[in-house]
């Protein structure tokens, strides 16, 4: 694949990655639509990582674990491990279905 398709691909990967973020949304910032306009870029900064993540095979307990670390050390929130499991299952079955 050309140099172009390659960024293209993984363009299009990591934005889908973001979606699955923004339904994540651990503090609350999507669920209002007066904020979502000045909010959604809220958890891209966590897209790229988890896009890396995944093209380097994590599995979803170890993604489930990642998501739980940002809660804690970099949203300064109690992790909700249930759901950081479910969320990293969707996405490492989206990305499994992708890579197919």
């Amino acid at each position: 694949m050309a140099d172009k398709q390659v960024k293209q691909r993984a363009l299009g990967e990591v934005a889908v990655v973001r979606r699955f973020l923004r339904e994540w949304d651990p503090i609350g910032v999507m669920g209002h639509e007066a904020q979502v306009a000045c909010t959604s870029d809220e958890y891209d900064s966590y897209a790229a990582t988890i896009h890396s993540l995944l093209r380097h095979g994590c599995a979803a307990a170890d993604l489930a674990q990642y998501l739980d670390r940002v809660e804690s050390e970099e949203m300064r929130l109690t992790p909700v491990p249930e759901r950081n499991l479910a969320l990293a299952i969707k996405i490492t079955d989206w990305w499994a279905r992708h890579q197919a």
